[in-house]
């Protein structure tokens, strides 16, 4: 829908208005434990997909998306330096940027159930500030 709109709106006194409000930047890093090797690709979007399955634990710090923990992970033996694939969000949109002391803003994501998953499958998100 959004690629429709941006479409036509393109070359118009408003174009360029869709990616301006929800465009973001992301930042995937992975890097392996036991080899000296690590990945990164900066890609634009407008949402982020995560798979949940089962019960799992995202760990969110402000603006950054840490790590989806492996399944049966519980509080007390959650260690976040242990992740090895990390979201990070490089840019939000210039008019989400301004918050309250007590306002936190997770910018541009959606979790969404997937199509053939159960409906209603449980997942723990930690969110800190």
């Amino acid at each position: 829908l959004l690629d429709n709109i941006e479409i036509k709106m393109k070359g118009t006194c408003v174009g360029g208005t869709i990616p301006s409000l929800f465009e973001g930047k992301m930042l995937s890093y992975i890097r392996c434990k036991h080899v000296n090797y690590c990945s990164q690709k900066e890609e634009t979007f407008f949402d982020i997909q995560l798979n949940v399955k089962s019960k799992k634990l995202l760990d969110i710090i402000s603006y950054k998306i840490l790590a989806v923990q492996k399944e049966f992970t519980t509080l007390d033996t959650f260690n976040p330096a242990a992740g090895t694939k990390t979201y990070r969000i490089e840019e939000i949109p210039k008019d989400e940027d301004e918050l309250a002391d007590d306002e936190l803003l997770i910018p541009v994501a959606h979790f969404q159930k997937e199509i053939y998953s159960t409906f209603g499958v449980p997942f723990l998100l930690k969110v800190k500030n």
